[in-house]
């Protein structure tokens, strides 16, 4: 059973991935429109990726957050 806490934790851990996603997006967008570079969705994903971990791993109160334990994030469970 996942406590309120817990479940707490993961919506503010989701939240902050979804502002990452908005913000990689966004620097894409000004990378193709002023840095008239080619749009890369495996460049955006992998940005979200790292940027999200980084987030979460220095604003969240989990420090046995690790690279190897998130990249097994699954939504799907």
């Amino acid at each position: 059973m996942i406590s309120a806490q817990d479940q707490g934790n993961g919506k503010k851990a989701l939240y902050a991935i979804v502002l990452v996603a908005i913000w990689c997006i966004w620097r894409m967008r000004n990378e193709v429109t002023f840095g008239q570079l080619s749009p890369s969705t495996t460049k955006v994903l992998d940005e979200v990726k790292s940027m999200g971990f980084l987030w979460v791993k220095n604003r969240s109160e989990e420090v046995t957050l690790t690279w190897e334990n998130s990249s097994r994030f699954s939504m799907y469970g």
